[in-house]
């Protein structure tokens, strides 16, 4: 009898052990994808330093409100929402060495 509810126990705290180890099955991976608001980083083409590096300048008929930029290991893309909700994207074209800093709010939204 002592043997069965030894085993019992054992079994049950062995159980116990397993399923706190491992993770619930409906948590989702965390792979490093990132969608935050990131108005702050951009200023519109006549803003005071606008040109200066480190600064993202954005053409758009919004200015600077409601960007959100995506990363996944550093930075991805961004879009603007519109006051409607509509989201916009903020694309780069090929300007030189400005390139990586200058945006155009595309009217299309997705």
């Amino acid at each position: 009898m002592k043997r069965k509810l030894l085993l019992a126990f054992a079994a049950s705290a062995m159980a116990a052990s397993v399923s706190a180890a491992l993770p619930a099955s409906a948590t989702a991976l965390d792979i490093g994808l990132r969608e935050l608001p990131c108005s702050a980083e951009f200023v519109q083409p006549w803003g005071p330093g606008a040109w200066a590096p480190p600064q993202k300048v954005v053409f758009s008929p919004f200015g600077t409100k409601d960007i959100h930029c995506t990363y996944f290991h550093g930075f991805v893309a961004a879009y603007q929402v519109d006051p409607w909700g509509n989201k916009h994207h903020l694309n780069t074209v090929n300007l030189g060495p400005w390139s990586n800093y200058t945006y155009f709010w595309d009217p299309a939204t997705f």
